[in-house]
């Protein structure tokens, strides 16, 4: 038994848009490769499992398993594009190394797709605005071709993964959460600043203004922590 690094990737597509990389592992992403997933898995097998190797100039050799089935919904039901053919999903895994001495059982396959599913269905619903999703790297233990031990997923480092779309959503919220915050406390110190001064006219015209800033800012402070939460989840 030996264990690997491995990223899930997936390939498909939905009514309108042609075949593309929906899932790619992230060190892809980060440095503009994600079509490389195409190009490795070009030698498609309908029948069973397809397992590619590669070089890559970071992490040096690269193994590519991966499979073609159709794309299925929860309730069974076939995919299928604008014209009514059947949607195929490239699903797979690019290992970190040389697999070739060990089994890549269909199991593991089985369960990647389970996590891919929910990921799919987004990109089948928002299309054209959808951005490559990046996986991080899990820890699978694999037996050696010539034992019949058991195949383990190690799922301690998860399936954390975030669209690239999703990401830029939150560091804009981040970003107005920090703006949000500096008004906040330019209303209160106006607010604290005009209380001596209600004795005279201006005082009455800072004191409400300095009052609807913090109450309205706090407010919106809220609501953005509130987001901010959610895609820390």
């Amino acid at each position: 038994m030996r264990n690997f690094l491995a990223w899930p990737f997936l390939i498909s597509r939905n009514q309108h848009i042609d075949y593309r990389v929906i899932v790619a592992p992230d060190f892809l992403v980060q440095s503009g490769q994600s079509q490389l997933i195409s190009r490795w898995t070009q030698n498609q097998d309908s029948h069973g499992i397809v397992i590619n190797k590669t070089t890559h100039s970071t992490y040096g050799v690269l193994s590519i398993v991966f499979r073609q089935s159709p794309a299925k919904t929860k309730r069974n039901e076939t995919f299928r594009d604008n014209v009514g053919r059947p949607i195929l999903w490239i699903e797979g895994l690019v290992f970190n190394g040389d697999i070739e001495e060990h089994l890549v059982p269909t199991k593991i396959l089985d369960e990647i797709r389970q996590k891919l599913e929910a990921t799919y269905q987004e990109f089948w619903d928002n299309g054209e605005r959808f951005n490559t999703v990046t996986s991080a790297a899990i820890e699978i233990s694999l037996p050696f071709s010539n034992t019949i031990e058991p195949v383990n997923l190690v799922t301690n480092k998860g399936f954390e993964w975030r669209s690239t779309t999703e990401k830029k959503q939150k560091n804009l919220l981040i970003a107005e959460r920090k703006m949000v915050n500096q008004i906040l406390i330019i209303g209160i110190i106006m607010s604290l600043l005009s209380l001596p001064l209600l004795f005279v006219t201006i005082g009455f015209i800072t004191l409400p203004i300095g009052l609807w800033m913090t109450f309205a800012y706090y407010k919106k402070q809220v609501i953005l922590d509130a987001q901010i939460k959610e895609y820390n989840k």
